[in-house]
């Protein structure tokens, strides 16, 4: 190799590594707000207001607004706010963090709103105009009644998920076999309702279990936020 040949060489390398360095770094987004913590008073009369306390984190470190929407169409902003209904029943609310890119988190609770004159409750607000006091967060306990599974065609597990007494269950779900995840999904359920939840296997793993079928599988509910342990059964897959 000549003299000139180790020269052009050598400054087409130079070129390259300047341009490497000059090249902007891609920034690896993180996920979206974690609301690290969410209370509400858990029931109130009709006419007194009802507290409602979040806080949330981003991964990224940047801010966090947290807003809130009621069944009602009212809407507040903050990490403190209060809330009046005046019709008694059961009531939705709503919180939302969302991060200065648009990413957000969700939890979705109820509120009994008792008539006016109803003997005071725990989780009832104190005198009108102090914050009232958040009551505990309702039990929400969310199950599977049923063990027996399939892998359809489409690749999908169908997984039943029923939400017991108390406050509408919200968390993940998802299915496992010899300690390794297959698939997980966000799941929101109604108090005393049940929801099918359509998991997605992967077609990797959606080969392999058509290979050995018939194994037993693990059922991992959770419940958020807070509020419960996992719920765990073991069940067998059929392939469909």
């Amino acid at each position: 190799m000549t003299a000139s040949l180790v020269r052009a060489l050598a400054l087409a390398l130079s070129v390259a590594a300047l341009s490497a360095a000059a090249a902007p770094a891609t920034a690896t987004a993180a996920g979206p707000p974690v609301l690290t913590s969410v209370h509400w008073t858990l029931r109130v009369t009709a006419g007194s207001p009802a507290g409602f306390i979040a806080e949330a984190v981003d991964p990224d470190g940047g801010p966090v607004t947290i807003a809130w929407t009621f069944d009602d169409g009212t809407f507040a902003t903050g990490a403190r706010v209060t809330k009046v209904w005046t019709t008694p029943g059961r009531h939705t609310a709503r919180v939302t963090a969302t991060d200065i890119t648009g990413k957000r988190t969700m939890r979705k609770f109820a509120v009994e709103v008792l008539p006016v004159g109803t003997a005071p409750l725990p989780g009832a607000p104190p005198t009108a105009g102090h914050m009232p006091r958040p009551g505990p967060a309702p039990v929400a306990r969310a199950s599977v009644p049923t063990t027996a599974l399939r892998l359809t065609t489409t690749n999908a597990i169908p997984v039943r998920v029923r939400c017991e007494r108390g406050a509408d269950c919200t968390g993940t779900v998802s299915v496992a076999r010899s300690g390794r995840r297959l698939a997980a999904a966000h799941y929101e359920v109604g108090g005393g309702r049940r929801a099918t939840i359509r998991l997605r296997v992967p077609a990797t793993a959606a080969r392999a279990l058509r290979r050995r079928p018939g194994r037993r599988v693990s059922v991992v509910v959770t419940v958020a936020p807070q509020n419960g342990a996992a719920a765990r059964v073991d069940g067998t897959l059929r392939v469909g």
